[in-house]
């Protein structure tokens, strides 16, 4: 039975410390803490909201879940 090859791709995000627990090897994007806590407080505190876009800054730290299997 020949099977075609295909490609696995999980992510997660937040980059939690189990994300790189050996068993999972989870590719997750890290988010900066520090933009993120900042923007939630203006949006809640001050009613305003970054032009930066601090959701969108962050890097993809690239682990096991990602690759052709």
């Amino acid at each position: 039975h020949d099977r075609p090859d295909c490609t696995i791709a999980i992510i997660g995000f937040d980059n939690i410390d189990e994300a790189a627990d050996p068993h999972w090897q989870l590719t997750s994007y890290d988010q900066r803490k520090d933009r993120l806590i900042h923007e939630a407080i203006n949006r809640l505190i001050n009613k305003k909201r970054s032009d930066q876009g601090a959701w969108r800054h962050g890097e993809l730290i690239v682990r096991g879940s990602h690759r052709k299997a």
